[in-house]
């Protein structure tokens, strides 16, 4: 519409077009900066986020317009979008704290089926056994290794011609020798101690047989392991998330799932509407109950069943699109967006995979490098499309591990990421920031050996010293780290570090357990 000027303006450019010049054009007006926020899935992992989140709205200001998720990244955005300003969306970002603090292990969030309890009680008893199975096989294929001719002179009661025909067979199969059988009594594996092992073994793995049948049937018919846990009850109690309120705060909404009839990833709105990858509506997919469709997003494949929406089943979105970013940038109109993901870039080293059973080869590949490698490029087209990606380093605990202590590490190093980022902090500020955050993921393991130390398994390289020792873990020794976490803290840049960690050091990490006074404290 013309301003005041407009009717001049318009007669100016006429009598200029009617003497042949040319009308310069009118300047495009700025472009409203819409501010948009995509939370990656990451199951347990999300704390990190919550604490990226919490940097975000305190320090930054953020107020997104635009909220998107994936799996546990939806049921953040989801509580999100209930409110149209910073202050409530701040608020609800510290309800959703209080609630992932109140978890005290992996139930809380992933809550085993029947079958899958039996399975885990009785996994040790079964790897006894092929591992017993195994030790045999190799000690008598080594026994056959190193003496080849013993079989053969096994066999001299056997006629000439026999052994002729034996020797012409071994020289046409060069490695028919080793697969001659070695009576178990020669096996250097065969002896008293192992006889009693294998056979205590076999009776433990023989009272497991009742379980069978519920393993089995729970395997083919459950589709899954688990069911989700109390907290996702709670994330959608009316009290906590009401899908009205998403409706109306004016906050654009995407979550993301994979439908596993087509294949095809999928959003749903704020509304409950089905659209496509181009934010497109799905012809004759109904409109569908929001926390629903969040089940559907969290559904982890195999974790949890997958879930109906409309005409087809759907699974956890990261199956196709960890971090939904493109949807915001392209489709919604989002000119800054933020990037929060949970899981670090890169895959821990494994111990050799020369005696891993199949199930382990399809974890590691499946689960683990490809969906490595799906998050790795979605986060380089986030770069690439301008987003402001907030990721950790360190990897503080998987996805399925839920523990009051690492929850507590893992907010306060999202918290410090997002600093980091946001700040253009240098090389050696995030070298500082990362060695504090790496020595109290090694207290936490210190505190967990000395205080309860039956909880303290499959954490041993927490507690090797510097020079690779392993360190005996005690009270002397988590005071001596608790003094090298102070000095840490005083080191690094306060402006890095969230509220409070000048406290750090003075008392335990957090552990679903009673703890004792510190015994540092002067």
């Amino acid at each position: 519409m013309p301003g005041p000027s407009g009717p001049l303006d318009h007669l100016r450019h006429r009598l200029i077009t009617a003497l042949g010049g040319q009308v310069p054009p009118r300047p495009k007006p700025p472009q409203r900066e819409i501010v948009g926020l995509a939370i990656a899935g990451g199951g347990a992992r999300s704390s990190f986020e919550i604490g990226a989140l919490d940097y975000l709205y305190d320090r930054e200001g953020i107020t997104p317009a635009v909220i998107t998720g994936t799996s546990a990244g939806s049921i953040l955005a989801a509580v999100l979008a209930q409110h149209p300003t910073r202050t409530q969306q701040h608020q609800a970002v510290g309800e959703l704290r209080q609630l992932w603090l109140s978890m005290e292990s992996s139930a809380d969030m992933f809550a085993e089926l029947e079958w899958f309890t039996k399975l885990n009680e009785h996994m040790p008893t079964w790897r006894k056994v092929m591992a017993l199975r195994h030790r045999d096989a190799r000690a008598a294929q080594a026994g056959r290794t190193r003496n080849p001719g013993r079989t053969a002179r096994m066999a001299g009661s056997r006629d000439n011609r026999a052994s002729r025909s034996e020797s012409r067979e071994r020289r046409r199969t060069p490695d028919a020798v080793t697969q001659q059988r070695t009576p178990p009594e020669q096996s250097l594996s065969w002896s008293v101690t192992n006889v009693l092992d294998t056979m205590a073994t076999l009776w433990e793995a023989g009272r497991t047989s009742t379980d069978v049948d519920l393993i089995l049937s729970g395997a083919q018919t459950e589709r899954a392991a688990f069911r989700p846990g109390p907290l996702v009850e709670r994330l959608v109690d009316p009290t906590m998330f009401d899908p009205t309120r998403v409706a109306g705060s004016g906050v654009k909404l995407r979550i993301a799932a994979v439908a596993l009839e087509s294949g095809e990833l999928r959003y749903v709105t704020e509304t409950g509407e089905i659209r496509d990858r181009l934010d497109q509506p799905v012809p004759g997919e109904p409109v569908v109950d929001l926390v629903t469709a969040i089940r559907a997003s969290c559904a982890i494949p195999s974790v949890f069943a997958p879930i109906r929406l409309g005409s087809e089943h759907y699974v956890d979105g990261g199956a196709r699109e960890s971090l939904p970013v493109e949807v915001a940038v392209d489709h919604l109109g989002v000119t800054r967006c933020y990037a929060v993901v949970a899981s670090p870039p890169g895959l821990s080293p494994a111990s050799s995979f020369a005696d891993k059973d199949m199930l382990e080869i399809v974890m590691r590949a499946g689960f683990g490098v490809m969906t490595d490698e799906i998050q790795a490029d979605e986060v380089r087209r986030a770069e690439a499309a301008g987003a402001i990606v907030i990721q950790p380093e360190l990897d503080i605990h998987d996805i399925l591990t839920v523990d009051p202590g690492l929850i507590r590490i893992a907010m306060d190093y999202g918290w410090i990421r997002a600093a980091e980022v946001c700040t253009a902090a240098s090389a050696t500020q995030r070298a500082a920031t990362r060695a504090i955050i790496e020595l109290r993921r090694r207290i936490w393991a210190v505190e967990n050996a000395v205080l309860q130390p039956e909880s303290a398994e499959g954490h041993s390289d927490a507690l090797r010293t510097e020079s690779g020792e392993e360190a005996s873990p005690d009270l002397d020794l988590v005071a001596r780290l608790k003094v090298d976490l102070r000095d840490a803290v005083v080191a690094a840049d306060p402006a890095l570090l969230p509220p409070g960690a000048d406290g750090w050091w003075r008392g335990w990490e957090a552990h679903p357990y009673d703890l004792p006074a510190p015994a540092w404290l002067p």
